[in-house]
C-alpha cells in the first residue's frame, strides 16, 4: 500500500528554501519517492489551516517514507 508525505509549507525565507527545493529531490529517489505535487495555488477552503504551499510526495510503502524522512541525506 503507497504511503504518502504532506507538508504544509510556509515560506520563510525564499533564498534557503530554494537551495532546500534543489537539494531534496536526490534524497527522495533512492527510497523509490515521487513527488505528486510540489506548490502551486492553494486554497483552504474549510477549518483553520492556512493555505501555504502544499508538496505531497508518495512512497511504495510506509516504511521507505519513514526510511527517507530520518535518512542522514534529507537530515542534512
Amino acid at each position: 500500500m503507497s504511503a504518502y508525505v504532506i507538508a504544509n509549507v510556509d515560506i520563510r525565507d525564499a533564498v534557503r528554501y530554494a537551495e532546500y527545493v534543489k537539494l531534496t529531490p536526490v534524497t527522495v529517489a533512492p527510497f523509490g519517492g515521487r513527488f505528486i505535487a510540489r506548490g502551486g495555488k492553494s486554497e483552504c477552503l474549510e477549518g483553520d489551516t492556512p493555505a501555504n504551499r502544499v508538496v505531497i510526495l508518495e512512497f511504495d510503502t510506509y516504511d521507505q517514507a519513514k526510511a527517507w524522512y530520518d535518512s542522514e541525506n534529507y537530515r542534512a
